[in-house]
């Protein structure tokens, strides 16, 4: 094989190599992307998840303390009756 062939033959082979590289490099970078957007969609999905359990624990303890304002009433206005008869 010729000097002429074989310099053309490694040209060939680095340039192809190059391209590989390149496509990797490319492939590797979007594979980052993804996995970064997929991380910020997952941390907005836990914030609304914690603040929507924040919602539900405030209205659970809104629909447990109604009836012990109700309850607290009436003791008050039962211990006001007593407290009057005396």
């Amino acid at each position: 094989m010729s000097y002429r062939k074989s310099s053309a033959l490694w040209r060939r082979s680095l340039s192809l190599l190059l391209r590989t590289v390149r496509r990797a490099a490319r492939s590797a970078t979007e594979s980052v992307e993804q996995a970064e957007a997929a991380l910020e969609r997952r941390a907005d999905e836990q914030q609304e998840c914690r603040e929507a359990g924040r919602e539900v624990s405030r209205s659970a303890f809104y629909r447990m303390a109604a009836p012990l304002d109700d309850m607290v009433d009436r003791l008050e206005r039962l211990w006001g009756s007593n407290n009057s008869e005396h």
